[in-house]
């Protein structure tokens, strides 16, 4: 491409598109890069790639967000989040919550599985009380461990 650098511009000798110098608008990142005159006039902001763009209106975003605590305690892990639902840092955090708030105990789900036995006259199995098919498996193990 044949460019000439025309007082502060830059213009294509054969397209006679101008171009012009600019410094990324991203606080973080202080590149210089040229840019059509035509695009330059879309935006006051101009930024030298998408993943600048990207991360300075991220950062906009979430300082406008209000900052949370994860309610898991020991986390000590901050949330910058709009959605008043959401109360944890991560996947981890929300599993190990809800794993320490099961109303049942190892004893409770053993008397389930006794009081079954005396009702039908057989053990049960796995399918017929697949409610206590997660929590036996984390008291025991196995569904057979807890059988």
């Amino acid at each position: 491409m044949d460019l000439d650098f025309v007082g502060n511009i830059w213009v294509n000798r054969t397209m006679r598109i101008a171009r012009s110098q600019y410094s990324c608008s991203n606080p973080t990142c202080s590149k210089i890069f040229t840019r059509n005159l035509s695009q330059a006039r879309i935006s006051k902001l101009l930024f030298c790639s998408i993943s600048c763009s990207t991360s300075y209106y991220n950062a906009i975003r979430q300082s406008s967000m209000p900052l949370k605590e994860c309610k898991r305690a020991g986390c000590n892990n901050y949330i910058h989040c709009a959605n008043p639902k959401i109360n944890y840092c991560g996947g981890k955090c929300s599993r190990l919550f809800r794993q320490g708030l099961t109303s049942y105990s190892p004893e409770s789900v053993i008397s389930l599985i006794q009081s079954f036995t005396l009702d039908n006259g057989r053990i049960p199995i796995r399918n017929e009380l697949g409610h206590l098919n997660r929590l036996a498996r984390r008291f025991f193990g196995t569904w057979n461990n807890a059988i």
